[in-house]
């Protein structure tokens, strides 16, 4: 009986007082019961739940501390708070796709997605005319622009379609029938012949012209290409310099937000962990207290069917008792003797 009355008071002082108990206080708190000896028997049972009960409050407070420290993540440019994402702190994030790292996609999600994709692909039928309903852009160079209009003419004059022999005149080089000049109509007629020699006058103008222009393309094109070829491929190197840069940087941000991701990925599970712990940790004090305030009643309920045997017992340990099973101290004990 007096092992039990040790006992219960060991369960209110774990309830009651929300310091850590180590083995050595509950040793001198089984010294001054009155008339006892340290508790022996039951000291195993009675450590392990005080250290179980001790872990548990430590673990709590460093948890609590860890969540302090956590709430504010600095990953990059500023804060990142628990409520916001990983990649959120990423400049220009919208940008780019999250990275499943930590939460990886299953086959199941994957399915899914795919299902959607193809669902949204059946919905979208696009005609040949999907563009006919919105408006003719303004393009001013090239509607005032004498060649395209020209094309445009020869399109509309071919019922929309590409003439067949194209857009542009071609010349054969052995068809001679553009420069020949035709005959006088009438041999006797002097007019006739005039307008003849003027018409050849032009044509010798137009091929002295065109053997000008040869000259000149043949004396200046080489190298006005070769510097044009320079401009263009000066132009491409600094454009795929500008376009490794690109791809270096989206690799550098690629490779921080996996670095990020996995490292606060290792945060989650230790937080995971420790919370599982904790809920072990708390599940087993609870069966204990369970366990031990079943073994109060079942001691109150013997006492109070020998009175004799109630009245060895202290006031206070009832009253400790009362309170911890009823939540309330009894008043009618109060004239009871109290004995060792």
């Amino acid at each position: 009986m007096m092992v039990l009355v040790i006992i219960m008071r060991y369960k209110i002082s774990l309830l009651l007082t929300p310091e850590v108990l180590s083995c050595e206080a509950i040793s001198e708190r089984s010294k001054n019961v009155e008339g006892g000896e340290p508790l022996k028997a039951n000291l195993y049972t009675n450590r392990t739940l005080a250290l179980q009960w001790g872990q548990a409050v430590i673990k709590a407070q460093q948890l609590r501390i860890v969540m302090t420290e956590e709430k504010k993540l600095a990953v990059t440019d500023g804060p990142l708070h628990l409520s916001e994402h990983l990649y959120q702190s990423i400049p220009n994030y919208q940008l780019i796709d999250a990275l499943p790292f930590i939460d990886p996609f299953g086959q199941e999600d994957f399915a899914r997605v795919e299902e959607m994709i193809q669902k949204e692909i059946a919905t979208f039928q696009p005609s040949r005319d999907y563009l006919e309903p919105l408006p003719v852009p303004e393009c001013p160079y090239l509607d005032n622009s004498p060649f395209v209009k020209e094309a445009m003419e020869k399109i509309e004059a071919n019922g929309g379609q590409l003439p067949k022999e194209g857009l542009s005149e071609r010349v054969n080089p052995s068809d001679y029938s553009r420069a020949h000049l035709p005959l006088p109509s009438k041999a006797s007629s002097v007019e006739a012949w005039e307008e003849c020699r003027d018409r050849t006058k032009i044509s010798i103008f137009d091929t002295e012209e065109n053997n000008e222009y040869l000259d000149v393309a043949t004396k200046y094109a080489v190298p006005q290409w070769i510097h044009g070829k320079l401009q263009v491929s000066a132009f491409e190197q600094s454009l795929a310099k500008k376009r490794k840069a690109l791809a270096k940087e989206v690799e550098d941000i690629q490779k921080r937000r996996k670095l990020d991701q996995m490292s606060h990925g290792n945060v989650l599970r230790s937080l995971h962990r420790e919370q599982t712990e904790f809920e072990s940790n708390n599940f087993e004090t609870e069966s204990a207290a369970m366990a031990m305030e079943a073994d109060l009643r079942r001691l109150r309920q013997v006492l109070e069917d020998k009175p004799e045997m109630k009245d060895k017992v202290p006031v206070s340990l009832m009253e400790s008792l009362s309170e911890v099973l009823d939540g309330a101290k009894p008043t009618d004990q109060e004239g009871s003797p109290s004995t060792a």
